[in-house]
């Protein structure tokens, strides 16, 4: 029978980015892993006999209900039997949940510790999605964070997080953005504030500037793009500084790590140049703003978020793309680092 470490294979590299990582892999995550295989055997055994008890349970609770409730006929004799079920249903997936946070608590900061001064965090303050509400959020009554990756690239501090926000309409909450957050603080402030926004169209681009936009004082930037131009909106309150910032190379690879979250890695590669396809999918916003550059990735993708609880948490191609967006973010910071020092 194969043991929980003979199912775990080796990480191979294939890409010059990912030079080293497979010694990482084999020295520090691996074994993680091989110890995360038991937990995760052992939540996948209890998930399976309750279900069996769990339903066995349920349908003796209904049956008895009928029977000693046969003469209601208001409705009221199911009260309380759905409302037992829903309590069974719980105790059923309880071990689907203790497993899905145990997983990424333990798995993440093996992988995190790779780059450094890197690590992981279940959950943390934030304020950025309310600092930035109707300018580079949507407007939203809740919100949900998790995932919180952070440490330094150079100079610059990065904090990645998972975000989820929520509008109350009709008396239910309707997601409005979920999305994957990336915060740089450079040791140095913008001159001015840029924000960059995903084409709405004529319509939407109409009401976004009247009813927001004015507020911050900023106005419409033009690209010389076309194709930048057709797919996103640039408003600043520095035309200069805007330019600047927005070149070809930066929206090239702003795009790039945008695509990636699809989890299609060729798109990482600078000789294969980017189709009008790939502008028109690459969903991506940012904004710079004081010494902050936050930007937006709309996905309803989580990385690393266990698949089952009976498949391995390990995930090469998950282990791929987070490498990839590893080197997507340090190019993008290698162009702004040229570019303020220029």
């Amino acid at each position: 029978m194969a043991t929980a470490s003979s199912a775990i294979p080796d990480f191979i590299e294939i890409n010059s980015y990912e030079k080293g990582f497979s010694n990482h892999f084999k020295n520090t995550i691996k074994p993680v892993l091989e110890g995360l295989e038991t937990t995760r055997l052992r939540y996948a055994r209890q998930f399976k006999k309750r279900i069996f008890l769990g339903v066995l349970a349920i349908v003796l609770l209904f049956l008895f209900s009928f029977t000693l409730f046969s003469e209601w006929t208001d409705g009221s004799a199911l009260d309380l039997p759905f409302f037992l079920s829903a309590l069974i249903v719980l105790w059923i997936t309880s071990p689907l949940r203790a497993y899905s946070q145990s997983a990424k608590a333990i798995y993440l900061p093996a992988v995190c510790s790779f780059f450094g001064d890197f690590k992981y965090l279940p959950t943390a303050e934030t304020n950025i999605e309310t600092r930035y509400r109707g300018l580079l959020f949507p407007a939203f009554d809740s919100v949900e964070t998790e995932d919180f990756i952070e440490g330094r690239l150079g100079k610059i501090r990065m904090v990645l997080h998972e975000t989820k926000l929520q509008q109350r309409r009709n008396k239910r909450s309707v997601t409005v953005l979920q999305a994957l957050v990336i915060n740089f603080e450079f040791p140095q402030a913008f001159q001015g504030r840029t924000l960059l926004k995903r084409d709405l169209g004529r319509f939407g681009n109409f009401f976004s500037k009247f009813a927001a936009l004015p507020l911050q004082n900023l106005e419409r930037v033009h690209l010389e793009d076309p194709l930048f131009e057709q797919y996103f909106e640039v408003y600043s309150n520095d035309q200069i500084e805007a330019r600047v910032h927005l070149t070809t190379a930066f929206m090239e690879r702003l795009i790039r790590l945008a695509l990636l979250r699809s989890g299609d890695l060729k798109v990482i590669d600078p000789t294969q140049p980017l189709s009008e396809k790939a502008f028109a999918t690459g969903k991506v916003e940012c904004l710079f703003d004081d010494r902050f550059l936050t930007i937006v990735l709309p996905s309803s993708q989580n990385l690393f978020e266990p698949k089952s609880i009976f498949t391995s948490v390990f995930q090469a191609d998950d282990l791929h793309v987070f490498l990839a967006q590893m080197q997507a973010i340090r190019e993008i910071l290698e162009i702004l680092s040229v570019e303020r020092r220029a």
